[in-house]
């Protein structure tokens, strides 16, 4: 199973994640929910290294994927498409879990 981890402040903004697990949906190199969430978590980090002044901590290895944008905390004003990368990224996985099952997908958050 993968389990996503969303981390958000009070306000209830998201401003990182961790991803580890291995859906366990098909083969390795056939798992379609491990692919779509790789691809998720891999490119909403480079989205926003690419397309905002953020530079992500980020860590990956394996089956495991830790991002924080902890700028974001700060509450620095151009912070929005930082959050609304991050956003997307929540609506993806989402979608997945919605759509193959929390057998294959969990999802929390927590607020720190």
């Amino acid at each position: 199973m993968i389990k996503a981890t969303l981390f958000e402040d009070a306000n209830g903004t998201l401003w990182g994640y961790d991803i580890q697990g291995h859906a366990g949906y098909a083969d390795p190199g056939e798992d379609i929910i491990c692919s779509a969430v790789s691809v998720l978590a891999v490119t909403v980090c480079n989205a926003i290294e690419k397309f905002t002044s953020f530079k992500p901590l980020q860590q990956e290895k394996g089956g495991h994927v830790h991002v924080e944008v902890s700028q974001i905390l700060s509450g620095q004003e151009d912070c929005h498409e930082a959050v609304l990368l991050l956003e997307t990224l929540r609506l993806g996985l989402e979608e997945i879990r919605d759509t193959y099952g929390s057998r294959y997908l969990t999802i929390s958050t927590i607020r720190k």
